[in-house]
């Protein structure tokens, strides 16, 4: 089933806020574009749990949608159309129930859309599975449904997919092959229409409660993993991300990443974004470090070796912010979300951009939303591609909503936050004085 949507009644709600211009540094110029579901519905949550971005199109998850039975689920492609991002089609799964979370986790690969259902019920209650639309140039049509070979209820399976190529990582953050909870990601390949589960990745220490595969993210032949809950070195909670690569004939553990920093309750790993041979990983930090502020960790590899190049943090980071809780990485650029910035009121949210010159990572523009409010939670979901971000937010009656920003060509920045191969704070505000 597929539900196209009138353009003639929704121009209201995604052109009405039309391009804004707010909160915006000396130094450049940053264009905002708002975007709400055609059929908006109150409590859908759209853009809250799920969001992606590749080149001209865009995928937004509103997993408690209605329309195919209570929280059923479904999600949105939107495509830029000069200036404005235009929603093109309602995806449904051709077998949507109730209870189903149909768009809790979306990714866009050109003309592919994965979208994952942990609901879904196949192999028992919460099984889950992930379902495969492509475009053929004229529509988008539902090309498969993918399950774990092995599923059982309560895996979570779909909670969290990744997409590159014909190549799809779904995690099932609540399977138990090693301990109640441990977690797994499943790899799936494409033959001509058909696809194939050929590999099932787990931690090679994993153990009960780490709940590998919460996060995940794919670049040509390697997928990272996060595992949040997973306790380094007894440092309970501090948290871990995996490194796996295809070598042409199996998936293998390249790396087990953690940081230089750990400490307990960081939940290093609640986050995780891939782009060549850099990855990006969010941390929400704990008591240590100030509880919920969070950070991201940028590790760069040389051969088959992963190295911790920086730690990027917000220059205004306060505790409850939780800035890491989303991040996304595309070239020499990285969006980090902090969902519990109170700047424009107490959980409003807001989404750091950083931009790499040579070995350094810079903080370059913290966005807010031009109409932002307590409770919004912009940042919960980020996404980039090229020189396209996109930020998801509860919005009003957790209707949500999600905003496209376009970024000019990069100036120097004016906030340098990190160091290769350190973690190190800086006194910032003494830093801005000095800049002014």
């Amino acid at each position: 089933m597929r539900k196209f949507t009138n353009s003639s009644n929704i121009h209201w709600l995604l052109i009405v806020w039309g391009w804004f211009h707010a909160l915006l540094p000396a130094s450049s110029q940053i264009d905002e574009f708002q975007v709400l579901a055609s059929d908006a519905q109150a409590n859908a949550q759209f853009g809250r749990s799920a969001l992606s971005l590749r080149g001209e199109t865009a995928i937004i998850g509103a997993y408690l949608d209605s329309e195919m039975g209570n929280q059923a689920g479904a999600a949105y492609v939107f495509s830029r159309s000069g200036n404005q991002w235009v929603e093109d089609i309602k995806l449904l799964a051709t077998d949507g129930q109730a209870n189903d979370f149909f768009g809790y986790d979306v990714a866009i690969y050109e003309n592919t859309a994965i979208v994952g259902a942990r609901g879904v019920a196949d192999n028992g209650t919460d099984s889950g599975a992930a379902y495969i639309f492509v475009h053929d140039g004229v529509e988008w049509k539902q090309q498969s449904k993918l399950k774990a070979s092995d599923g059982e209820a309560g895996d979570g399976f779909g909670t969290r997919v990744a997409l590159f190529g014909d190549t799809a990582v779904i995690g099932a953050f609540d399977d138990d092959d090693q301990g109640d909870t441990s977690g797994s990601a499943y790899v799936f390949v494409r033959n001509g229409l058909e696809w194939e589960q050929t590999a099932k990745l787990l931690a090679a220490d994993g153990g009960a409660g780490d709940r590998f595969g919460l996060s995940l993210s794919i670049w040509e032949q390697t997928v990272v993993v996060g595992a949040f809950s997973h306790s380094p070195n007894q440092l309970t909670t501090a948290g871990a991300a995996y490194v796996f690569v295809d070598n042409g004939t199996q998936w293998v553990q390249q790396a087990k990443l953690t940081a230089l920093d750990a400490a307990k309750l960081d939940r290093f790993g609640i986050s995780v974004s891939i782009f060549g041979d850099t990855t990006v990983v969010g941390s929400l930090d704990g008591p240590d470090k100030g509880v919920d502020s969070g950070s991201a960790y940028i590790f760069v590899r040389s051969g088959s070796q992963w190295v911790q190049k920086a730690k990027l943090m917000a220059s205004d980071r306060q505790e409850g912010d939780r800035f890491g809780q989303s991040v996304s990485l595309y070239g020499e650029t990285a969006i980090i979300g902090a969902f519990g910035d109170d700047s424009l009121g107490e959980d409003a949210g807001a989404a750091y951009l950083f931009v790499r010159e040579g070995n350094q990572w810079s903080e370059y523009h913290k966005l807010m939303a031009s109409n932002g409010w307590a409770g919004d939670y912009f940042g919960i979901k980020v996404s980039i591609s090229s020189g396209t971000l996109l930020v998801g937010s509860n919005w009003q009656y957790l209707s949500g909503t999600a905003y496209f920003y376009q970024v000019p060509p990069t100036t120097t920045p004016t906030l340098v936050v990190t160091e290769e191969d350190t973690s190190v704070e800086i006194d910032l505000t003494a830093l801005s004085n000095d800049l002014e």
